[in-house]
């Protein structure tokens, strides 16, 4: 009867720490919310599979407009670097600023709307951590994505990227996250670096990682109403995985160490409600196009979200998408298939 009472009594605590998290979490309106997965979905076809979860898509979004917000050089360089000093920058097609200190740290901002900040202890962490999937020494799943560090918590470290943004004039409205808990243990076992000859080059390693070394690397993305906003930068799709977020930063210890963002947007609604397809529908269009088969591939469905895209080369006219992240396999080779469909009008995005 003693046990039983002790388990009604773990039950009911751990019950209350669950709904205090929760309220939390909404009040924060930083984390993503727990999806509306819907299990009915699916494809047809000998050689498309299904290996997702989709979200319920609403039956109308709003029709929205993106501005991208100005970042000043002179100001950048303020916030981030306070004795740096401007040197050439080499891509003057870029319309961009640079500006270097002496300790190896550097800031640059492109087209008055991009900044990015490095100091030098970043360039260690990237010997050490790799999250895209697609790096032969990917590791990203051998750090925490919950471990909290004694010098500060996740959410504080987010704080400190946010307002540094709020230096520059930016506010980011409604995000969702993934943060990695980078421990100095794990960095110092997972350090590798190459020359331009692919051989192991240990000259740049770090002479000594100590407690001092654990750091916080965030991967983020914009949202309006629950929806992700995407785009394409540098010839690379924004925000379908944590290595491709369009904001990304690393904060230790002694504040931020990198940011890497190609923009930061305002979103406004034009008062339009649009009417969009359902997953279903999209589903059957991609079944048509690869479950019967294309030279023998085979394809597999990783990720499929409802995403605003935003054309930030033209105009920053945002149009509501379906993207759906495939596996292709042809034998022993692998690659990866992307498939962007207008939400609107169920027509490929090519």
């Amino acid at each position: 009867m003693y046990f039983f009472r002790k388990m009604i009594v773990a039950m009911l605590v751990l019950s209350l720490a669950v709904c205090i998290l929760g309220r939390k979490t909404q009040r924060q309106e930083t984390s993503a919310a727990a999806p509306n997965v819907c299990q009915a979905y699916h494809v047809s076809g000998a050689y498309l599979s299904l290996e997702t979860e989709i979200k319920d898509s609403p039956e109308y979004i709003d029709e929205i407009t993106a501005i991208p917000h100005k970042i000043c050089g002179n100001i950048a360089k303020k916030v981030f670097l306070k004795n740096a000093r401007k040197a050439k920058y080499d891509n003057t097609a870029d319309d961009g600023e640079y500006y270097e200190d002496k300790n190896g740290s550097h800031i640059s901002v492109i087209r008055n709307e991009g900044v990015n900040y490095f100091s030098s202890f970043y360039w260690h962490v990237m010997n050490c951590f790799r999250a895209d999937p697609r790096d032969a020494r990917y590791n990203g799943d051998q750090f925490s994505k919950t471990k909290e560090f004694s010098f500060m918590s996740r959410e504080e470290a987010l704080n400190v990227l946010t307002n540094q943004l709020h230096h520059l004039g930016i506010e980011l409205g409604d995000i969702e996250y993934t943060c990695y808990s980078l421990d100095y243990q794990t960095l110092e076992k997972e350090e590798y670096a190459e020359d331009i000859n692919g051989r192991e080059d240990t000259s740049g390693y770090k002479k000594q990682w100590t407690s001092k070394d654990n750091c916080y690397f965030f991967a983020i993305r914009q949202k309006y109403q629950d929806i992700v906003e995407y785009h394409k930068f540098a010839g690379i799709y924004k925000n379908y995985e944590d290595w491709n977020s369009s904001i990304l930063a690393l904060v230790s210890e002694r504040g931020l160490e990198s940011l890497e963002m190609s923009c930061a947007l305002q979103f406004q609604k034009t008062g339009t409600r649009l009417k969009i397809k359902t997953p279903q529908q999209i589903l059957d269009c991609i079944s048509e196009k690869y479950g019967n088969g294309i030279d023998g591939k085979t394809y597999t469905i990783t990720s499929f979200n409802l995403c605003y895209m935003t054309d930030i080369l033209n105009g920053y006219k945002v149009t509501p998408i379906y993207q759906c992240h495939m596996i292709e396999e042809n034998g022993e080779e692998k690659r990866v298939e992307q498939v962007l469909i207008n939400a609107v009008t169920g027509e490929e995005i090519q």
